[in-house]
């Protein structure tokens, strides 16, 4: 198994896979900015600090899911990004959160820009799954963004013991840590959480009659072997789910490194409109001085002309010499900096057809990839109304 893939924070981080993914849910979903501070005080310039919340059980098991999801010792200045600080208040208001995705996002090299997946070192030659994960919920009173009681935060433990427990229907009230509560406020009064159930599509009956629910299409006996056959049906659905959100996120590479081309050549055409700018400087300088010389040269062309000894002809040939060959000097001066002044506007116009065409590419990369999103969508949608079949059974 890779590391650092789906699979392996699944099996050997004991993460959990079901819910809401932070960085990819939407924002009108998650908690708000302003309930993140209040939950653990302003942000700093490298996070939200998280050293007391008097609560040592809550303390260790964030210190343990911080390590097993960004494979990152645990900072000594406490701190902590902004996804992972505002996936743990959804999670103290009692929302599921997808840790294994976020893990995967957060340490794949298409995120972190390095070149192998991040790994921590005491994890790189893992072969037996870590100890399981005991999902703690802390003692908050958060005004106005109704968080669990205190009651329930000392009831609410989830024991993900088996990498496959989500996938087993739940028969828990609604208050169980699990479950989103409905009507919560997560948002800071931007709006109301909508809880949007996912139910497959009726199909009229064919054989047997509706035994639950109204809604069953195949008879009592076809059911029981469903029934029978629920695990490897339930293992193959969980293993194309991971597939298809793998494939949801591999597919953004190649945008991903389109972005970072344009992004890159563009820092380079500010480049050269720097040397642009600083040769269009030198070429007025050597206008300017090639002026200067063809000035001193008709004064001396002129003074030449009038009557003298001499000795005093002598010298204004000898100055006049002089700055012909200054005349020289300079034009060659002004013909080098032209040259390079039109070398360098070369470079800069090329450079400018090249982000042109890239800009182009994006734009059709980009449809590409929202036609290609909208089928994995689709298909991952698909997934979860087969998941709740089976649960239902």
């Amino acid at each position: 198994m890779e590391a650092a893939s789906m699979p392996w924070f699944i099996h050997f981080m004991r993460l959990n896979s079901r819910g809401l993914t932070p960085t990819v849910t939407m924002t009108e979903d998650m908690p708000s900015r302003v309930a993140v501070a209040q939950f653990l005080g302003p942000k700093h310039r490298s996070g939200y600090i998280f050293d007391d919340q008097g609560m040592p059980e809550y303390e260790s098991y964030v210190r343990e899911l911080f390590r097993r999801v960004l494979q990152l010792p645990w900072p000594v200045s406490n701190t902590m990004p902004f996804h992972f600080a505002r996936g743990m208040l959804a999670e103290a208001m009692g929302v599921e959160m997808n840790w294994a995705e976020f893990a995967y996002r957060s340490t794949h090299p298409h995120q972190s820009n390095a070149r192998f997946p991040r790994v921590l070192l005491e994890f790189e030659e893992i072969t037996e799954p870590l100890e399981p994960l005991i999902v703690v919920m802390p003692r908050v009173n958060i005004e106005g963004y109704s968080p669990l009681s205190k009651a329930d935060s000392q009831n609410a433990r989830r024991l993900l013991s088996n990498p496959q427990a989500h996938l087993i229907p739940t028969t828990s009230s609604p208050n169980a840590s699990t479950a989103r509560p409905k009507g919560l406020d997560m948002t800071g009064g931007r709006g109301k959480e909508k809880h949007i159930e996912m139910l497959p599509a009726e199909r009229p009956s064919e054989r047997g009659e509706c035994s639950r629910k109204g809604n069953c299409t195949i008879d009592e006996s076809a059911a029981m072997g469903l029934i029978l056959l629920r695990p490897s049906f339930n293992g193959t659905v969980e293993a194309e789910r991971q597939r298809f959100i793998a494939a949801r996120h591999d597919i953004g590479k190649p945008l991903h490194n389109l972005r970072s081309e344009i992004a890159e050549d563009k820092d380079r055409l500010k480049f050269l409109e720097r040397k642009v700018a600083e040769k269009i400087s030198s070429y007025e300088r050597a206008s300017e001085e090639y002026g200067q010389a063809r000035d001193l040269y008709a004064a001396a062309r002129f003074d030449q002309g009038q009557p003298a000894s001499r000795d005093q002809k002598t010298a204004m040939k000898r100055m006049t010499k002089i700055r012909e060959n200054l005349i020289a000097n300079c034009f060659a001066n002004l013909e080098g900096a032209n040259t390079r002044l039109a070398s360098w506007e070369f470079k800069m116009k090329r450079q400018n057809e090249r982000i042109a065409k890239q800009t182009t590419e994006l734009q059709a990369a980009e449809k590409v990839y929202a036609e290609k999103l909208t089928i994995l969508d689709n298909s991952l949608v698909h997934l979860e109304a087969v998941a709740i079949v089976l649960a239902d059974l």
